[in-house]
């Protein structure tokens, strides 16, 4: 690994010089809550994340950890489950985690959780986990990388600069969650069924000409005729960048029943995405599908756009929940994805409709669009600020 430059006042330590491992078990079960660390959203509550209990019944054998310590999944600190805790004053925490602190009179904790979104950090995790145990950091491990340590005015500055990024950040998620939710609301104000029982509603399959799905090929290629998975679904769009690729022999032959058109909908069936679907834009054809997408091809494909609203609804996704096939993978079949109920509003209802729908995403777009350029600012200013290449005035 290249060697740390170290920039003026700040000092080249180990780890454990300024973090210490925490081993309080939960004896009598004093504290109740028991979390988890993820990578998506760090520390979570047990009950509110997870569906039914996934702990042990008897938790006095779990650590404590509490509010600004630190802890991390041996196993799967390679993939971000390492985080501070801040939501709650303590918590449970399985055995298998790692329980530490920082000597704050060395190191802000505020600081430090920046720490774990550095490429540094991911270098380090890599070169002492490959050939582990399941890809296991031990603390001991991690104590033992280098670390630069810079003065606490410094780290102060520091903190100030990216807590306000994550600030406006977390505002524009906020933003862009409000603009969601009143999107969805118009969509049920527009579709309740309750509201409109003067307009008839109608079954998927009445209103198109085939619904059927994908078939899996025998091989993929490196290039070719375009096969597309849900991987490659990006919001109602198809990401071509993220599709794999099939021989023209089984474009025409095995697979031609999966062939694809312009305007078709590709619906989700299966797994974690089901009710994720996109429209088929000529930029993406020629293109096949698997069995994990359906294929909705309507009569009138100018109608796609609204039918993908509806599909796309909190309405249509209850009566998805509640017609999912049991099973170790929930699925839905063809039969009823063509009984999805459809309302038929008229020709000026669905132009005000779309309307209306398209400017709330628009909306939507630009203020994800500010988010993700702060995101990427952050991202830059952590590599700078925590190795000292971008200084701060103190």
């Amino acid at each position: 690994m290249k060697e740390i430059d170290i920039p003026d006042g700040w000092k080249k330590v180990k780890l454990k010089d300024v973090i210490k491992e925490v081993n309080q078990r939960n004896k009598g079960e004093k504290v109740k809550r028991v979390l988890s660390v993820t990578n998506s959203r760090g520390f979570v509550s047990q009950d509110e994340y997870f569906e039914g209990t996934v702990h042990s019944a008897n938790i006095a054998n779990y650590k404590i950890v509490r509010k600004n310590q630190f802890a991390y999944n041996p196993s799967r600190v390679n993939v971000g489950s390492i985080d501070i805790l801040k939501d709650y004053e303590d918590g449970a925490l399985s055995p298998m985690y790692v329980v530490f602190e920082v000597d704050t009179t060395k190191l802000l904790p505020e600081y430090f959780k920046y720490y774990f979104q550095t490429n540094r950090f991911y270098e380090n995790v890599k070169n002492n986990t490959q050939g582990s145990v399941r890809n296991s950091l031990n603390f001991k491990a991690l104590a033992d990388f280098d670390y630069l340590l810079p003065p606490i005015k410094e780290q102060e500055k520091i903190v100030k600069i990216l807590e306000n990024i994550d600030m406006i950040i977390e505002k524009n998620i906020y933003e862009s969650t409000l603009i969601n939710y009143q999107n969805q609301s118009y969509i049920k104000k527009v579709l309740d069924i309750n509201k409109l029982k003067k307009i008839e509603w109608i079954k998927l399959k009445e209103i198109s000409s085939n619904i059927t799905k994908g078939t899996t090929p025998k091989k993929f290629t490196n290039n070719g005729i375009r096969f597309i998975k849900i991987e490659a679904l990006n919001g109602e769009n198809i990401d071509n960048k993220r599709c794999s690729f099939i021989a023209r022999d089984e474009h025409i032959g095995y697979l031609k029943r999966s062939i694809l058109e312009e305007n078709d909908i590709l619906f989700a069936i299966a797994g974690a995405t089901i009710g994720k679907c996109a429209i088929v834009k000529k930029e993406n054809l020629p293109a096949n599908t698997n069995q994990a997408l359906s294929i909705i091809r309507l009569k009138n494909k100018q109608d796609s756009k609204y039918i993908i609203k509806v599909l796309e609804s909190n309405l249509m996704k209850k009566y998805i929940s509640m017609n999912l096939t049991a099973g170790a993978q929930p699925n839905l079949n063809l039969e009823q994805i063509g009984n999805f109920k459809i309302p038929q509003l008229n020709k000026e209802e669905r132009k005000k409709f779309l309307k209306v729908v398209d400017l709330y995403e628009k909306k939507i777009m630009l203020v994800n669009n500010k988010k993700e350029e702060y995101v990427i600012l952050k991202k830059f200013l952590i590599q700078k600020l925590l190795t000292g290449k971008v200084k701060v005035n103190v």
